[in-house]
């Protein structure tokens, strides 16, 4: 059996320097994170990577766990397997002409 939990990490966000809300989930026990890229219309160009930290102030480079191509009306996904302590999703290349919206659903086995 498994539980999860949703938190948003970008509303509306297209800007490379906006590194989102980091989310704690080592004290939660999760197996496994899927983060959600929601592309609005027009999308041109644009990546978000999704990073994991050991503190979730750590101001040096986050070790990449995915990169993902934003694109225009679409959903893209990416799930990562691993008990990470802090995750966030970085806007890592301008989301040209559009907008992303990032989730991350964290599961963990019961």
């Amino acid at each position: 059996m498994t539980s999860n939990f949703r938190q948003t990490l970008h509303a509306a966000g297209s800007s490379a320097t906006a590194a989102g809300t980091v989310i704690d989930i080592g004290d939660w026990g999760a197996a496994y994170t899927t983060v959600y890229i929601v592309g609005s219309a027009g999308i041109a160009s644009g990546a978000v990577t999704v990073e994991a930290a050991h503190a979730s102030d750590y101001a040096g480079t986050w070790a990449p766990l995915a990169v993902v191509t934003a694109v225009a009306s679409s959903v893209v996904t990416a799930t990562t397997a691993g008990a990470y302590r802090y995750i966030r999703a970085r806007i890592s290349t301008t989301i040209g002409s559009g907008t992303v919206t990032v989730l991350a659903d964290v599961a963990r086995m019961q």
